[in-house]
């Protein structure tokens, strides 16, 4: 039962997850650099001292604590100066001004789609798992592949991007390989999609 209950509460944090970042890739899309910066900034702001608080007082701060029961660390992080979310949007920020809109907008759907069909799909399907990384098996890691696949075509023709087919596949591929890494996967993989979509 305990179970179970563990693995609603992930699938509902990885569409939080999902509803945020896609949120962010529209918005950036939309709005543009300037605006999608101003909010990343002002998310960086508000985590990063959280987060570092959070450290120090070892969770015993009442606003750091009441922040992160309303946005729940994974057990992992507690060990770590700055959360997940601040790496990813620090990251982000620097991809905002290094890529133009196309890659940073299908890199950040890629990534997304990738990491939570990888993590949705591994636990719903175990699998056997890789030399590196026991935790994740093949089914989930297939899995992100194929909707990330999926997904950036079908985003490619609804907002008439032209990027060849060969770019995305190689780029969601090199993708579900990264979100086998046991760490800062969420900075890996979007990197990892859009180095090989400006490279190739």
């Amino acid at each position: 039962m305990k179970e179970v209950y563990r693995f609603h509460i992930h699938v509902l944090r990885k569409i939080i997850s999902i509803l945020f970042v896609v949120s962010l890739a529209l918005f950036f899309y939309f709005l543009g650099e300037i605006n999608t910066l101003f909010i990343l900034l002002a998310l960086t702001v508000v985590f990063v001292p959280l987060d570092i608080v959070h450290y120090f007082t070892k969770g015993k701060n009442r606003i750091s604590r009441l922040f992160f029961e309303t946005y729940p660390k994974k057990r992992a992080e507690y060990g770590q100066y700055v959360s997940d979310a601040s790496i990813f949007f620090i990251s982000t920020i620097i991809m905002v001004l290094f890529f133009d809109k196309d890659i940073v907008f299908l890199s950040l759907l890629i990534f997304i789609f990738t990491d939570a069909s990888e993590q949705i799909f591994g636990n719903l399907f175990p699998s056997k798992g890789f030399l590196w990384n026991k935790k994740k098996g093949w089914i989930g890691t297939l899995s992100g592949f194929l909707i990330a696949m999926a997904v950036s075509f079908s985003i490619m023709g609804v907002f008439f991007i032209e990027i060849a087919f060969w770019r995305i596949l190689f780029s969601c591929a090199v993708a579900a390989i990264l979100g086998l890494s046991r760490k800062y996967d969420n900075v890996l993989i979007p990197w990892g999609a859009a180095i090989v979509l400006f490279l190739t």
